[in-house]
C-alpha cells in the first residue's frame, strides 16, 4: 500500500436506520437488528421518540445517550486476535439514523507486506434530528503476512464514530473496533521508532452534553516467529492467552475481561508480562484472573479492578513489580522471588470479601466446603440478620 493509497471501509459495516434499534453483526455475520439471542450485542439502542440514542460497541463498549432510561450503549463481542466481524450501527431517533458500523479488511500474505498508506474501518458518526443518534461503532482489520512487514508510514484505524448533538437530546459515542497484526519478521519503521502506537488508531467515538462517549477498541500486534505480543490502546481476556512475553504498549489502555466463553481467562507468557491502563475485570460471568510468567511482571500505571470475591492468582518464582498501580482486588500471589511496591501503588482488598444483603443473615465462607461465600451463620463469621428494624450482629472472623 502505498503513501497515496489505502483501503476503505468506512461506514461499509451495519447501517444504521431513523426511529429504531441499530443493527449489529450475528454470527454469520449478517447484520440483523438488536434481539435478544440474536444479534451479537453490538448494536446501539434506539427508539422512535425525540431523544439522544445509545452508540454501537465492537472493540469497546457504545456510550449512553442522553436517554439514559434506554438499554445500555452497544457491547463488545467478537475476537480481539482475529476479529472478522462488520462494525453495530448506533441507535436511530424519531428522523435519524443512527451512525453506521464500520466495515472489515481481511489480509493474508504467505510473502512480504509494504505498507505506507491507510487501512480504514472507522465507524460514522451519529445525527442530530430530532435528538442525536448514536455513533457507529469501528469495524475490523485483520492482517496476517507469514513473511516480512516493511514500510515507515502506514497506518491502520478502526474509529468508533461521535454520538449526534442535538441541543439537549446528544447520542452516545460508538466504540472502537479492532485490529489484528501478525508477521514473520519486521523492519517496520516510524521514525526511528519501529511500529508504535502511533500507526494504531481504534478512538472511541465522542459525545456531548449528559452523552457519554464510546470506548477505546482493541490492537493485538504479534511476531509469530518470536510469539511476542504487544497491545495497544486495548485488549479483551476472554480465554486462556499464551506468548513468549506481552506488552502493553500505551499507558491509556482500555483492558478488560469477558467471561461469556471462559470464566477464568489467564495469561501465560514464557519470559515478561508488562501491563498498564486500565484493567477492569468484573465482568458479571468472570469468576478470576491468572497470570503467569516465566521471569518477571511488571505493573505500571495500572488501575485493576476485580470483582468481590474474586481472585487474581498469581504462584510463579519471578520478580514483581508495582510502579504506580493500584490494585483492587483480592489477590494470592505466592512464591515470588522479588516484590517491589512503590510509594504510589497499592493493593487494595477493602469490601471485596463475601457482600452483604438487606433483609436477611450475613454470608460466609463455607470453609468445610468449596470456599465459596454462603448465607447463614453455619457458615464462617457471617452476622445474623433478619427483615425487622432492629439492630443486629457484626461479623466475625
Amino acid at each position: 500500500v502505498t503513501v497515496t493509497g489505502d483501503i476503505d471501509v468506512d461506514e461499509k459495516g451495519c447501517q444504521g436506520v431513523a426511529a429504531s434499534d441499530g443493527y449489529g453483526p450475528n454470527a454469520s455475520n449478517v447484520c440483523v437488528i438488536l434481539t435478544a439471542g440474536d444479534s451479537l450485542g453490538g448494536a446501539g439502542d434506539g427508539h422512535a421518540t425525540i431523544a439522544g440514542h445509545q452508540g454501537a460497541g465492537y472493540g469497546g463498549s457504545g456510550g449512553l445517550g442522553q436517554s439514559t432510561g434506554l438499554n445500555a450503549g452497544g457491547a463488545t463481542y467478537g475476537s480481539a486476535t482475529a476479529p472478522t466481524h462488520l462494525g453495530s450501527s448506533g441507535g436511530g431517533t424519531w428522523s435519524g439514523a443512527g451512525g453506521h458500523g464500520g466495515g472489515s479488511v481481511r489480509l493474508n500474505a504467505t510473502g512480504t507486506f509494504t505498507h505506507n498508506g491507510l487501512i480504514s474501518a472507522n465507524g460514522g458518526d451519529g445525527v442530530a434530528w430530532n435528538g442525536g443518534s448514536g455513533g457507529g461503532s469501528g469495524g475490523s482489520v485483520y492482517i496476517t503476512v507469514a513473511g516480512a512487514l516493511s514500510g515507515s508510514t502506514g497506518t491502520f484505524s478502526a474509529d468508533g464514530g461521535d454520538g449526534g448533538d442535538d441541543a439537549d437530546d446528544e447520542g452516545g459515542g460508538g466504540g472502537g473496533g479492532r485490529v489484528s497484526l501478525s508477521y514473520g519478521s519486521s523492519t517496520f519503521d516510524s521514525g526511528g521508532d519501529g511500529l508504535d502506537s502511533s500507526n494504531f488508531t481504534v478512538i472511541a467515538g465522542t459525545a456531548t452534553g449528559s452523552g457519554v462517549a464510546g470506548d477505546l477498541g482493541t490492537v493485538y500486534v504479534k511476531d509469530t516467529t518470536t510469539s511476542d505480543v504487544t497491545v495497544y490502546h486495548g485488549f479483551e481476556f476472554d480465554t486462556d492467552f499464551s506468548a513468549n512475553s506481552f506488552t502493553v504498549g500505551t499507558a491509556t489502555a482500555n483492558l478488560y475481561c469477558d467471561g461469556s466463553t471462559d470464566t477464568t481467562p489467564s495469561l501465560t507468557t514464557t519470559t515478561t508480562i508488562a501491563l498498564q491502563g486500565t484493567f477492569d475485570c468484573t465482568h458479571a460471568s468472570v469468576t478470576g484472573f491468572d497470570t503467569a510468567a516465566g521471569t518477571g511482571v511488571t505493573l505500571s500505571n495500572l488501575a485493576a479492578t476485580l470483582s468481590a470475591t474474586n481472585i487474581w492468582t498469581m504462584d510463579d518464582a519471578v520478580s514483581v513489580t508495582l510502579a504506580s498501580a493500584s490494585i483492587n482486588s483480592n489477590v494470592q500471589w505466592t512464591n515470588m522471588t522479588t516484590l517491589s511496591i512503590d510509594a504510589t501503588s497499592s493493593i487494595s482488598a477493602n469490601s471485596l470479601g463475601c457482600q452483604g444483603v438487606a433483609a436477611g443473615d450475613g454470608f460466609g465462607p463455607d470453609v468445610a466446603g468449596d470456599g465459596t461465600c454462603k448465607q447463614g451463620v453455619a457458615y464462617g463469621g457471617a452476622g445474623d440478620g433478619h427483615a425487622t428494624i432492629a439492630g443486629h450482629q457484626g461479623a466475625g472472623y
